[in-house]
């Protein structure tokens, strides 16, 4: 699911027949999703438990996936703010 929001299951087998890196887009897209999973991870005590709040629809982000959200820089910032919102207890 996570490598779905970086590169299409079926244009990361065509670049991995052919040897081809990533863009420069979807090299953005993973160092964005990385970035962002060590924030939820660190908020919210473990990979697992922080894994399981990116896939699930969110009330604070309007019932989206912040896992989703995580393909744009502007998606990135919305959900690292609702990471540290939560993770002090802060829920305007």
């Amino acid at each position: 699911e996570v490598s779905e929001q970086v590169i299409s299951p079926r244009s990361l087998s065509h670049r991995a027949r052919h040897a081809q890196p990533l863009t420069r887009e979807e090299s953005d897209r993973v160092a964005r999703i990385a970035r962002v999973m060590v924030v939820a991870a660190e908020n919210f005590g473990d990979a697992d438990r922080a894994a399981r709040w990116l896939r699930t629809p969110n009330h604070a982000l309007q019932e989206r996936i912040p896992l989703k959200l995580l393909a744009t820089s502007e998606g990135a910032r919305v959900v690292e703010e609702s990471i540290y919102r939560l993770a002090h207890g802060i829920f305007a």
